[in-house]
């Protein structure tokens, strides 16, 4: 094999045959490496899409089920009643903010699965602005078909004192509704057996 020492000029030049394909090899790598950058992006977009997908969904599941809350104003409770004369039914009084709503919640949830023709009426002792937070809770809870109204007045006062003048706010409250209309009214938790006790006279 040939040394070269000193004089660089007798280094013989690289063919530009050669060259070339070091240029051609270069050119193709980084097209490859520019493909394959591609692939990961479009497979990160194509992985992503399902969950994109499923947010935006549920996001207009929760704006829908949030336009079903109705706003709760003096004579809504009028209404609510006459629209179920000789029918029994539950009014149920919660809040978003209520420690022990979720509990009575779920109860009632687990009591409309098992007898569907149990008839739940929610209302929120909220806001209007928290109607799309109250219809995820009963969402979660399997309300979702309850009829859900939510406090909008700008006196909530007035409007307790509409429902029942003994009522102090205190929640969850809620109301047992007979056939005959006949009331049985219970702040906090009802206690389960009294609930399968009414449920077992008034619901078919």
């Amino acid at each position: 094999m040939p040394r070269f020492c000193g004089d660089m000029s007798q280094v013989p030049a690289v063919s530009p045959i050669y060259n070339s394909r070091l240029f051609v090899f270069d050119t193709f790598e980084a097209r490859s490496l520019a493909m394959i950058q591609k692939l990961k992006i479009t497979a990160t977009r194509f992985l992503l899409l399902p969950i994109f997908c499923a947010m935006c969904l549920s996001a207009g599941e929760a704006a829908a089920s949030s336009e079903s809350v109705r706003p709760f104003v003096t004579g809504s409770l009028a209404q609510i009643v006459g629209e179920r004369q000789g029918k029994p039914f539950v009014l149920a009084l919660w809040s978003t903010s209520c420690t022990h709503c979720p509990a009575e919640l779920k109860a009632l949830g687990q009591l409309k699965r098992n007898h569907p023709n149990l008839d739940v009426v929610l209302v929120a002792a909220d806001s209007p602005g928290e109607a799309p937070l109250a219809a995820e809770m009963v969402r979660a809870y399997g309300l979702k078909a309850s009829p859900q109204w939510i406090f909008a007045d700008a006196m909530p006062e007035r409007l307790r004192f509409e429902i029942d003048r003994r009522w102090h706010g205190e929640l969850p409250r809620t109301y047992l509704y007979d056939r005959q209309h006949a009331v049985q009214a219970f702040s906090g938790l009802v206690p389960p057996d009294l609930l399968m006790q009414w449920i077992k006279v008034n619901v078919r």
